[in-house]
């Protein structure tokens, strides 16, 4: 069981069993035991689209939201940045502990540290990438591209 804690300073536990997985499914048209399937499509549908990401864990949490009053519109106010980022951790490593095999689990694993890695690796050359870049060549680049938005058109 894997669990986070939201804006609001609420503590989620996630688990997915395969209820849970029959539910969100159901709710959401989206199959967590197949989420690293394939080239892992799934997987990266659900990050692009953090609604569907918070119905799903809306799924797995509502037992223990209902009875603490929450609502799915409160517990998705509660669910951005960092928090997110978290909670979508704690979803996929809860989906990939779901699977029967230790073997499974450790390749699952090993590609999703790999994935990991990769991001950060890119976030920091993007990074780097931008710090080299000077604000007046970019500008002049921009207007040469395009042309300039004051020139105009020879007679």
């Amino acid at each position: 069981m894997r669990k986070f804690i939201d804006s609001r300073d609420r503590e989620w536990s996630v688990l997915v069993t395969v209820q849970g997985i029959v539910d969100v499914r159901d709710a959401t048209t989206i199959d967590l035991g197949k989420l690293f399937d394939n080239s892992l499509k799934l997987l990266g549908e659900l990050l692009d689209d953090p609604p569907r990401l918070v119905d799903c864990l809306w799924v797995l949490c509502a037992d223990s939201g209902t009875a603490a009053g929450v609502t799915p519109a409160d517990f998705g106010r509660s669910l951005y940045g960092d928090v997110l980022e978290a909670a979508t951790n704690a979803l996929i490593d809860s989906t990939i502990d779901f699977f029967p095999n230790a073997r499974r689990r450790g390749l699952v694993r090993q590609v999703m540290d790999k994935s990991r890695a990769g991001f950060t690796a890119l976030a920091d050359r993007g990074e780097a990438e931008l710090q080299k870049l000077d604000p007046r060549t970019l500008c002049d680049y921009a207007l040469n591209s395009r042309g300039s938005p004051v020139s105009t058109p020879d007679p």
